[in-house]
């Protein structure tokens, strides 16, 4: 897959409306239960920002495909439905890099470590994919690490993060459910 086309955020929606789509007709085909709708949300900055220091969230300004998913403060994005996610996230800052600085994820303010991706010296974007348990009520938001100011210049969108909930239950309940032996009838 080519991650630099998430940052087109009119192809993104598509996409991910066809795997929504797809994924939820093979979940409602194992089960007589209609499946609750699917979380999912594409969130994007086109402007300039500094990002003055450590931990600071990432503004967006811009939102496509937005269903289960609430975003206050442009930054933290709020949990609405429980459930196995796939987070994807795109970061291209234009100046301010140092050795040691990365990007990530927090939830709840604390970093998900498989979410945490280097920053590169020469300032190339960076793209991360990893999926993630999360609960109702839970926030999260990207963030920057790092010991000098990142500057993210305003074109094309510089930060991008998506989220689709692939799983109406946490994968692991859901794995262990399909390794159960079958109960006797009594």
């Amino acid at each position: 897959m080519n991650y630099s086309s998430m940052q087109n955020q009119n192809l993104f929606p598509q996409c991910m409306s066809m795997f929504s789509a797809q994924l939820q007709s093979s979940v409602s085909e194992q089960s007589n239960v209609e499946p609750a709708p699917l979380s999912r949300g594409n969130f994007y900055a086109l402007f300039s920002q500094t990002i003055e220091h450590q931990g600071q969230p990432v503004h967006f300004d811009g939102m496509t495909s937005v269903s289960g998913l609430k975003i206050y403060k442009q930054s933290h994005i709020v949990i609405q439905n429980s459930g196995t996610y796939l987070i994807s996230y795109s970061f291209t800052p234009c100046q301010g890099v140092t050795s040691g600085d990365f990007v990530g994820i927090k939830v709840n303010d604390n970093w998900i470590t498989t979410s945490l991706q280097s920053l590169s010296l020469d300032e190339v974007g960076i793209h991360k994919t990893f999926l993630f348990d999360l609960m109702e009520g839970q926030e999260l938001h990207m963030a920057v690490q790092s010991e000098k100011n990142i500057i993210l210049q305003a074109g094309n969108a510089n930060a991008n993060l998506c989220l689709l909930q692939v799983v109406g239950r946490k994968l692991s309940e859901f794995c262990d459910d399909a390794f159960r032996p079958p109960r006797r009838c009594q």
